[in-house]
């Protein structure tokens, strides 16, 4: 069934009026896509899509990841990429027929796992110190994603990346652009820019998870009281007594 993001863009109003009636763009919506075709977007031919992943993991700058969340695999294009960079890697998309078709593509990779989940209601357990979000994020309303966010941010490690890529394009499916996506995610003080670019027809950021929360203050640090077996001398370092080696 055709879902009614689509009906209310073709009564008129385009994204804003389906942003008004529904928070996301429902399952259903994909399931009718992968019926009609194998690849809908056509992630394995178009030669613009083959350049932005390629674009994508060089953003990475070579890091090698211990676990890794792609948010919004489709059939796992850029999911068999990204496997390379990642000890053990989380693939999940809402579509049943996408994931059947992802599972069989990374069949050989067995640190991968694609499972079928909707997004933020079944958030994928554990921690991960990367999340990819690659032409997904704004099949969510402005609300819904700044919830959906909030989660992510919360299984990704102090000093994780969460990685985003979205197209610059209107659209009547869509209750976000990807232009507002990333705009939303700069305005975030939970996260901290590390790498952007915005190109023609797409923009792509990294973003790193700080260390601290925002507005964390380190105690300062109380001076340790000198004895009489200690030297003072400027240069006796490491040759002081009770020092532990760094």
């Amino acid at each position: 069934m055709i879902e009614p993001t689509l009906r209310a863009a073709r009564g008129g109003g385009g994204a804003e009026v389906a942003q008004r009636i529904i928070p996301r763009v429902y399952r259903g919506y994909f399931e009718y896509l992968y019926a009609r075709k194998q690849d809908p977007w056509n992630y394995e031919t178009r030669s613009y899509e083959i350049a932005k992943y390629e674009r994508t993991l060089e953003a990475l700058e070579g890091r090698r990841f211990a676990r890794a969340l792609e948010v919004g695999c489709s059939i796992g294009v850029f999911t068999e990429l990204l496997a390379t960079r990642c000890e053990e890697l989380v693939a999940v998309d809402t579509s049943a027929l996408a994931v059947r078709r992802a599972r069989r593509r990374l069949a050989g990779h067995p640190h991968v796992r694609v499972r079928r989940s909707t997004l933020p209601e079944e958030m994928p357990g554990g921690r991960f110190d990367l999340v990819v979000c690659s032409e997904v994020l704004y099949y969510w309303n402005r609300e819904l994603l700044q919830e959906a966010l909030g989660a992510l941010e919360e299984v990704l490690t102090p000093g994780g990346v969460l990685l985003a890529v979205h197209g610059r394009f209107d659209s009547h499916t869509c209750p976000l652009t990807g232009d507002e996506v990333h705009d939303l995610l700069h305005g975030r003080d939970t996260l901290r820019s590390a790498f952007s670019v915005r190109e023609h027809k797409y923009r792509l950021d990294r973003f790193e998870r700080p260390l601290r929360p925002p507005g964390h203050t380190a105690r300062p640090a109380v001076p340790r009281q000198r004895t009489g077996r200690e030297s003072t001398h400027p240069d006796a370092g490491s040759r002081t007594r009770g020092n532990s080696p760094a």
